[in-house]
């Protein structure tokens, strides 16, 4: 499931990595954003074994998609590539 979404389209690396990383400038995402996420920290504690049940792990995506939607404009192609790569996700998540 982690991997479909990490290469859903060509604008999906965004996801991938913390916000901070990738845009520095953006000193006020933090003020906005109490708990950022990202794709790519998922991705580090499912190989760590962070998550002790598949409930952390769905929480976590989520957590990634809805600060992105929080974030980004409505309308925006952050924000619209947010909502798809969620339902992407509740999607594939419910058959598991």
């Amino acid at each position: 499931v982690l991997e479909d979404l990490r290469n859903y389209s060509k604008e999906g690396w965004v996801f991938c990595q913390p916000v901070q990383s990738l845009w520095p400038e953006l000193v006020d995402y933090t003020k906005v954003i109490e708990k950022p996420m990202d794709l790519g920290t998922v991705k580090s504690r499912v190989q760590s074994k962070y998550y002790s049940s598949p409930k952390g792990f769905a929480r976590d995506v989520r957590l990634t998609f809805d600060n992105a939607i929080r974030f980004n404009a409505a309308g925006s192609m952050y924000h619209k590539l947010a909502l798809k790569m969620r339902q992407k996700f509740e999607t594939a998540f419910k058959a598991v």
